[in-house]
């Protein structure tokens, strides 16, 4: 055993922070008496910890909103125990995804119509997850730009505007 060599890292392998943000969204749901299985894939360079329960509707919540309370809540609690801690996703039943590929057809709509008329569309006041998306779209396409807008801003809610870029 001692001369074996060591094992190499392996990505299937959860990392010591990951493992912690599944026990402790095991036990926030065990409190909740809520009976889920959770995985762990990466997307986009981010750990995400994916619910499967019957309880899915209960998680998700109106618009998402128990579901991004449950993701905040988790994400505080790590940072306290661990404050080197990546920032953990946490989907249900794939909604995060649906949503995510929802947005991205409402993103690239909008930057074909500000490519064909020239004039600024404003997309409607979104979350933060949804704005970094817009912006990470957005800015891979040099002819173009995005700001988020804080006159609209409802709450944490605030719009995106995509347009050409200026000179």
């Amino acid at each position: 055993m001692e001369n074996e060599p060591p094992t190499p890292p392996n990505a299937d392998v959860p990392q010591p922070s990951t493992e912690l943000a599944r026990q402790t969204l095991s036990e926030m749901l065990s409190l909740l008496e809520i009976e889920a299985t959770i995985d762990e894939y990466q997307r986009d360079g981010q750990s995400v910890l994916h619910i499967e329960s019957r309880d899915a509707g209960r998680l998700i919540g109106k618009q998402g909103w128990t579901l991004n309370d449950l993701q905040f809540l988790l994400n505080v609690i790590l940072m306290r125990k661990d404050p080197s801690a990546p920032r953990i996703v946490v989907d249900v039943e794939r909604y995060r995804e649906r949503q995510r590929e929802e947005m991205l057809k409402k993103i690239f709509d909008a930057i074909d119509r500000v490519k064909r008329w020239g004039e600024p569309i404003m997309l409607e006041p979104m979350n933060a997850y949804d704005r970094r998306l817009v912006h990470q779209t957005v800015a891979r396409d040099p002819e173009l730009e995005s700001f988020s807008d804080d006159s609209t801003a409802e709450g944490a809610r605030k719009s995106v505007t995509i347009r050409i870029k200026r000179a």
